[in-house]
């Protein structure tokens, strides 16, 4: 037996104002129907409008007045894909972290660790507790949990910064 589930109204909404865009019922720079009158189309209640309306604003479809209305606006254009070395140069501008440990060792595993790693409570594992301040102040306090048997042969345990990952 199949199940059919209907999209929430305001999806229908949003569909179907795309679509009267995308045809050429709506052109660009002209009002399209008021809150009222969608409602009264759409069988529907104000906040399913509202809330359709904004996440068409939203993706670029149509635009806001105040005091005028909503206009179409056309099919938006997508987003120029964005560089990874474009990211990598905003991340690196100017600023700069320290890295302190605050705890290195072997720790029986917290419950949540313990959970998260599918270990029995009170298994042995190897913490490391770091905190990374920058001029603004500390922006990231972060712990590590690792089994000690995955940490053997490995530098995992002691008590100094890593270089690598």
């Amino acid at each position: 037996m199949a199940i059919n589930i209907r999209p929430p109204k305001y999806a229908v909404v949003v569909d179907a104002i795309q679509q009267r865009i995308e045809d050429g019922s709506y052109l660009p720079g002209i009002a399209i129907p008021s809150e009222s009158q969608l409602m009264a189309e759409f069988d529907t209640s104000r906040p399913t409008i509202v809330r359709a309306l904004g996440i068409l604003q939203q993706d670029g479809w149509i635009e806001s007045q105040q005091g005028k209305g909503r206009f179409a606006k056309g099919r938006p254009t997508p987003p120029a894909p964005r560089s990874d070395s474009r990211a990598t140069d905003l991340l690196n501008q100017g600023e700069s972290a320290s890295v302190s440990l605050l705890r290195v060792g072997a720790v029986m595993a917290p419950n949540r660790a313990a959970s998260a790693l599918e270990l029995d409570p009170d298994t042995p594992v190897i913490a490391r507790r770091r905190l990374v301040v920058t001029e603004i102040g500390p922006v990231e306090l972060s712990s590590l949990y690792v089994p000690v048997e995955l940490s053997a042969g490995t530098d995992i345990g002691k008590p100094e910064p890593h270089r690598s990952g």
